[in-house]
């Protein structure tokens, strides 16, 4: 991790780097060399957690796949990680008030 970078933006640029199969709270510390308990106190202190980052992770992700790709939104929920296609259209309706077909249809 870079001195001038956050905890917060090293996390999220690890999960970006990883899209296609994202890692969880101990691998993301194993890469920037830190414990589980570390990471966490660390994102706390800059007032976020690991959940928060990896769902604007998977947010933003999402919304590129939908914009950029043909890809079905069944593919879309299996490449972020959801074993359900329903779950990821409910966290996607949370993050952005509409369907992910919807989302699609207007952009």
């Amino acid at each position: 991790m870079k001195r001038a970078e956050s905890t917060t933006a090293a996390v999220r640029r690890i999960l970006i780097n990883e899209a296609g199969n994202l890692p969880n709270l101990d691998q993301v510390g194993g890469k920037l060399h830190m414990s589980k308990s570390t990471l966490k106190r660390r994102l706390e202190n800059e007032s976020t957690n690991f959940r928060i980052i990896c769902d604007e992770v998977r947010n933003l992700l999402a919304q590129k796949y939908l914009t950029d790709t043909e890809l079905s939104v069944e593919d879309i929920a299996h490449l972020l990680g959801y074993t359900e296609m329903t779950n990821f259209r409910r966290a996607f309706m949370r993050w952005n008030k509409m369907a992910p077909s919807k989302f699609r249809a207007s952009s």
